[in-house]
């Protein structure tokens, strides 16, 4: 029997089971039946542990406080004490320095509090967030980018650490032949073996058995005539052929692991398919998976801006290591057999040791380090639990990581000019309407119309970043 456990591993490759061995909740049954104990508790198997711990991650995740919130909460009491402050200041200067009577002192005075009122203005200090990344979120669709958490943008500019998946994120997850070999000294001529290979794992719905297949009908030639079919799931499958028993399957259990030919593909981390007719080996094929055509280049642009670049996979550390090597990630940023809960603790270490950290991932089993990065990022959109967690999914490819950095910077210029806008209109408007430049003031019939000044900047400042 063979379980697909990508689930929880992001890996493709059914995991061959046999008596005792351990089931993960979640999984996928290859052919045939198995008989299975339950240990756990229903609400207590391995689905609960994940969700369990992305709320725990999420509930941990430090949130960047909206500073324009926080100031607005403040502003309108600070200006009512203002306004008061300068009520009382100009009753004392009218009764005192003017010598007015007290009507006169209480009417200008009050003239001076309401232009304050008026004058001063939380609205910029409101829309210099929220402006900017409502139209930073547009700009971003555009670009296959969705931000499902706004202040994902106000993060995104600090990242110092990129820590990608390597099934599905760095690679397609799908498996390529990249090597094909046949024997034709074991008495059988080179399109016979691939007629015959091509027919046995046609219909098998195994990973390495569809992959080998698309291969071989780029060969052509016409399939062949097999009986007594059977597959044993985890290992391959076997038929007749013209009185000859068939086999193809992985070369431990045909028992040819130790061959040269077949002992260098698994030494490069290649996944193999071996083929032989009556234990007689007629072919070989070494798989990987391909390594997405940006992907390289995405790298290489992130060291160029100074970030650190990790994968952390759930695959062998020789597959890993080799991917690594393929896309220009140093080996001592690869983390291989990481289930989820280690992958969280990967992000965790990092960001212990004061790193800003962006992950992306795609499968279910990256939910639980998406939840816990300071930027969790989901490529694609296969698992829904990892888009339930992301705050930004990627509809193209690792192209949208660069463009989210380089997005993200943006806007917090922008952003910091609301707020020094914001700072500046309202203390000297604040100044000129409390009238303490004596001979230039706002009157209150016209303090007013600061609100429009003080906006226009702020939604000027955000509609830049329509210019691409």
């Amino acid at each position: 029997m063979a379980v697909a456990e990508s689930m929880l591993t992001g890996e493709s490759i059914p995991v061959p089971k046999t008596t005792g061995d351990q089931l993960i909740a979640g999984t996928t049954n290859g052919p045939g039946t198995l008989t299975v104990r339950l240990t756990r508790l229903p609400g207590k198997n391995s689905i609960t542990d994940i969700a369990g711990l992305v709320e725990n991650a999420l509930a941990s995740k430090p949130r960047i406080q909206d500073l324009a919130d926080k100031i607005a909460s403040y502003f309108i009491p600070g200006v009512i004490i203002v306004s008061l402050i300068v009520f009382a200041i100009w009753v004392i200067v009218a009764l005192k320095v003017r010598g007015e009577n007290g009507g006169s002192a209480i009417g200008l005075s009050i003239t001076y509090a309401i232009a304050v009122l008026a004058v001063s203005c939380p609205c910029a200090l409101g829309l210099a967030v929220p402006m900017v990344l409502v139209i930073a979120g547009g700009v971003a669709a555009r670009q296959g980018i969705i931000i499902k958490q706004a202040d994902a943008i106000e993060r995104g500019h600090k990242i110092t650490d990129v820590v990608f998946d390597k099934t599905g994120t760095i690679t397609t997850g799908e498996l390529e032949v990249v090597h094909s070999q046949t024997f034709p000294d074991a008495g059988y001529v080179e399109d016979e073996i691939i007629s015959v290979t091509r027919t046995l794992i046609q219909d098998n719905q195994h990973p390495v058995s569809m992959a080998v297949a698309t291969d071989l009908k780029k060969a052509g030639g016409k399939p062949c005539k097999l009986e007594e079919l059977e597959s044993t799931p985890g290992s391959g499958i076997r038929g007749v052929w013209n009185g000859r028993v068939v086999r193809a399957g992985n070369p431990f259990w045909l028992d040819i692991e130790s061959r040269p030919e077949i002992s260098a593909l698994v030494d490069q981390g290649m996944t193999v398919l071996c083929v032989d007719v009556d234990r007689e080996p007629v072919a070989v094929f070494g798989l990987k998976s391909n390594i997405r055509p940006e992907a390289a280049g995405v790298i290489a642009d992130l060291h160029r801006r100074g970030l650190a670049c990790h994968i952390v996979s759930g695959d062998t550390s020789k597959v890993v290591n080799d991917v690594a090597q393929a896309v220009g990630i140093p080996i001592s940023n690869v983390a291989s057999r990481h289930a989820p809960a280690q992958k969280q603790s990967y992000v965790q270490a990092l960001m212990a040791s004061k790193k800003v950290v962006l992950f992306c991932g795609d499968g279910t089993n990256d939910a639980v380090a998406v939840a816990q990065a300071n930027v969790g990022v989901q490529i694609g959109a296969a698992s829904a639990v990892t888009r339930g967690t992301a705050d930004v999914v990627l509809l193209g490819g690792l192209d949208g990581v660069p463009a989210l950095l380089t997005l993200s910077k943006r806007p917090f210029r922008r952003i910091t000019f609301n707020f020094v806008w914001s700072a500046i209109y309202n203390l000297f408007a604040i100044l000129l309407a409390g009238g303490a430049f004596v001979k230039v003031r706002i009157p209150p019939a016209y303090a007013g119309l600061g609100e429009i000044v003080s906006v226009m900047p702020v939604i000027l400042a955000a509609l830049t970043l329509l210019r691409v």
